[in-house]
């Protein structure tokens, strides 16, 4: 590995990171339920899902994988999905419905079109590759995520894809990092990872020793962070 490098190897989030919803969830949402004869807002699902989603991450230990503890990924989403219903329409819901909605909701953000790459992102990763810098995804991500990746035409680009579907564990933990950089060849402390939520990207990064910067794509960080507006500058940054 090259002296003039400040880091061996590259690792990326993926949500908010690489990759965030064409149109809002909460859109989503609002045409899958119409159909299923519930109405409301788009910006309703939106704020109800984004609550209901920040809650269930909150009950579950910090690095437990959610879909295990769920009994699977179905019982999972179907149980996220419910609350949601429930918080937006008290009304007794017909039987399958809850079902059925998970499913058509599963199968539209398995879709790349329910999906953006960030227009910065493929120049960056192609910059860092024409560096020699092998790059990885650590991820909290149900399955889908390599199939997803692939579709996206972003998989080719990793070396290294560890989802936490795969792994048993989730970031905070900081194994996901070790067994990217065990993968990678590479050392924590010569790695840096690339991702957007404090509590998880940050703190797991930080504990398995690499060195984290934080993206804010939608200003939600305050200026403590120092976190990048986007991927732009981290060529500049690795050098």
């Amino acid at each position: 590995m090259g002296a003039h490098r400040r880091w061996d190897a590259v690792l990326f989030d993926v949500g908010e990171t690489l990759i965030g919803p064409a149109g809002s969830f909460g859109a989503a949402y609002a045409r899958c339920f119409r159909e299923l004869g519930i109405d409301a807002p788009a910006g309703t699902w939106d704020r109800v899902m984004r609550t209901v989603w920040r809650e269930v991450a909150a009950r579950h230990p910090p690095g437990a994988d959610r879909y295990r503890l769920a009994g699977g990924e179905q019982p999972f989403w179907e149980r996220l999905v419910g609350e949601v219903i429930a918080r937006l329409d008290g009304r007794r819901l017909p039987a399958g419905l809850v079902e059925d909605a998970t499913a058509r909701l599963r199968a539209h953000f398995a879709s790349p079109e329910a999906w953006i790459v960030y227009p910065d992102v493929v120049p960056v990763l192609d910059a860092l590759s024409a560096r020699g810098l092998p790059l990885g995804v650590v991820s909290n991500w149900d399955s889908r995520l390599v199939s997803l990746l692939e579709a996206l035409a972003l998989a080719p680009r990793f070396a290294v894809i560890c989802g936490s579907y795969d792994l048993g564990v989730e970031k905070p933990d900081p194994r996901p990092f070790r067994e990217a950089t065990a993968r990678l060849g590479t050392a924590p402390g010569r790695t840096l990872h690339v991702g957007d939520l404090p509590e998880t990207d940050w703190a797991g990064g930080r504990a398995a020793g690499c060195t984290v910067r934080l993206v804010d794509r939608r200003g939600r960080l305050g200026p403590l962070w120092g976190a990048l507006s986007d991927l732009a500058s981290l060529p500049a940054l690795v050098s």
